[in-house]
């Protein structure tokens, strides 16, 4: 199940959160005990980012673990130059 998420920064909305209970990176890899902060879902992180950005949506999109160790959430911070196209075109 997929959640989101909008957070408010200044007088524009900047980022998006994506909550994610269990992606599918993260069902099929075992993380060794010494790499225990690792995330697989950074590499579904890189695909997100990925695909805004071919659509001009040019964002820092990065993987954080959620209140529970299978849930991600996926921060989206869109650029200035992003936020400034949008609110002309509004």
């Amino acid at each position: 199940m997929i959640k989101t998420h909008t957070t408010i920064t200044s007088k524009h909305v900047r980022s998006d959160m994506i909550h994610e209970n269990a992606p599918i990176t993260n069902a099929f890899v075992s993380v060794p005990a010494d790499m225990g902060q690792l995330n697989c879902a950074s590499f579904l992180a890189g695909v997100i980012s990925g695909i805004l950005d071919s659509a001009r949506f040019n964002a820092r999109v990065t993987a954080h673990q959620g209140d529970t160790p299978e849930k991600t959430v996926f921060l989206v911070k869109f650029s200035r130059e992003v936020m400034d196209r949008e609110r002309r075109l509004a």
